[in-house]
């Protein structure tokens, strides 16, 4: 829809931002994990899965993740439901 003011139209004001090292991982791990097939096994270096592992271990343990046949981790239905919380895991922590 076009500016009331007759303005072209224009995409709201945004930044950008790049993610490198282990905050790259820990992206990648969270867009995987909105999807049907979840993260992979194989999508992470050994150093990011460690980390994701130790991080997500309580979801893992109160059922809102599953592990897939290739090691890697799926949201379950309550997961999904609760995807939040698991996400909230893998965010770096301030200071």
């Amino acid at each position: 829809m076009a500016p009331a003011d007759g303005r072209r139209p224009a995409l709201p004001p945004g930044g950008s931002e790049s993610a490198d090292g282990p905050l790259a991982g820990f992206e990648a791990a969270m867009l995987a994990l909105r999807t049907a097939d979840g993260l992979t096994g194989s999508s992470l270096d050994a150093t990011t899965r460690a980390g994701i592992e130790q991080q997500l271990a309580e979801p893992l343990a109160a059922g809102l993740l599953d592990r897939t046949p290739d090691g890697g981790l799926v949201l379950t239905l309550r997961g999904r439901l609760l995807s939040n919380e698991v996400f909230g895991r893998l965010l770096p922590t301030a200071g």
